[in-house]
């Protein structure tokens, strides 16, 4: 059904901004991981965000399997980690994806979605504490 109903009109889409000289970061919630390869092929620059919940969204897999032909934007746990962790655990996250999605390059650091209001400021700092 992608194929056949959302990828030419989401083709057609990031032709016109690449022929404005823009990059195209697209959104997507949720363990997306098998649609990956249509993304790229459709010419996505940039996923945003990266949901860490499954197994097959894990920054490891996802930079070896794609991290050569795409930039991933995100993935910090918005649902336990964010919201419940010290400051000093989430600044370890914060590096470990930087370290493993960012090796070589192709990485924005951030949450899995928003910032909500649950977040206490201090794990706010820290993501980018830890990006440092």
């Amino acid at each position: 059904m992608f194929r056949e109903f959302v990828a030419p009109y989401l083709g057609d889409m990031i032709d016109c901004i690449h022929g404005l000289g823009g990059r195209v970061l697209f959104h997507s919630c949720g363990s997306i991981r098998s649609f990956i390869p249509e993304f790229i092929r459709l010419g996505v620059d940039v996923l945003d965000p990266i949901q860490p919940a499954g197994p097959d969204m894990a920054p490891e897999e996802l930079k070896a399997a794609f991290g050569d032909r795409l930039c991933f934007h995100g993935g910090l746990d918005m649902q336990h980690l964010l919201p419940a962790a010290t400051p000093a655990a989430v600044r370890a996250e914060a590096r470990r994806y930087c370290e493993v999605l960012g090796n070589g390059g192709g990485y924005i650091v951030g949450p899995a979605h928003l910032f909500q209001p649950d977040v206490p400021p201090e794990n706010v700092l820290a993501v980018y504490e830890g990006a440092t």
